[in-house]
Protein backbone atom coordinates (compact mmCIF):
# COMPACT_ATOMS: atom_id res chain seq x y z
CA UNK A 1 0.00 0.00 0.00
CA UNK A 2 3.24 2.31 0.54
CA UNK A 3 4.28 1.59 -3.19
CA UNK A 4 1.08 2.25 -4.69
CA UNK A 5 0.65 5.36 -2.52
CA UNK A 6 3.82 7.08 -3.19
CA UNK A 7 3.65 6.21 -6.94
CA UNK A 8 0.35 8.41 -6.41
CA UNK A 9 -2.37 5.87 -6.75
CA UNK A 10 -5.65 5.52 -4.22
CA UNK A 11 -6.00 2.44 -2.53
CA UNK A 12 -8.82 0.93 -2.68
CA UNK A 13 -9.54 3.88 -5.49
CA UNK A 14 -6.79 2.60 -7.87
CA UNK A 15 -5.40 -0.34 -7.04
CA UNK A 16 -7.29 -3.27 -5.11
CA UNK A 17 -4.98 -5.17 -2.68
CA UNK A 18 -5.70 -8.66 -0.72
CA UNK A 19 -3.92 -10.69 1.34
CA UNK A 20 -3.57 -14.68 2.70
CA UNK A 21 -3.81 -16.13 5.74
CA UNK A 22 -5.79 -13.65 7.07
CA UNK A 23 -2.97 -11.80 9.88
CA UNK A 24 -3.98 -9.84 12.86
CA UNK A 25 -1.81 -6.91 11.14
CA UNK A 26 -4.05 -6.42 8.39
CA UNK A 27 -6.38 -4.97 10.21
CA UNK A 28 -3.74 -2.44 11.55
CA UNK A 29 -3.64 -1.27 7.93
CA UNK A 30 -5.52 2.09 6.69
CA UNK A 31 -7.60 1.06 4.87
CA UNK A 32 -8.38 -2.63 6.36
CA UNK A 33 -6.47 -5.04 3.71
CA UNK A 34 -9.01 -7.77 2.75
CA UNK A 35 -7.65 -11.05 3.41
CA UNK A 36 -8.50 -15.10 2.54
CA UNK A 37 -7.88 -17.52 5.33
CA UNK A 38 -6.86 -20.44 4.32
CA UNK A 39 -7.69 -24.02 5.66
CA UNK A 40 -3.84 -25.01 5.27
CA UNK A 41 -4.44 -29.17 6.94
CA UNK A 42 -7.43 -29.78 3.63
CA UNK A 43 -5.18 -27.90 0.93
CA UNK A 44 -1.85 -29.69 1.69
CA UNK A 45 -1.25 -33.27 0.19
CA UNK A 46 -2.80 -36.22 1.35
CA UNK A 47 -0.48 -38.37 3.76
Amino acid sequence: MRAARERGLGVPGDVSIAGLDDLDLSRATTPELTTVRQPVRSTGPAR
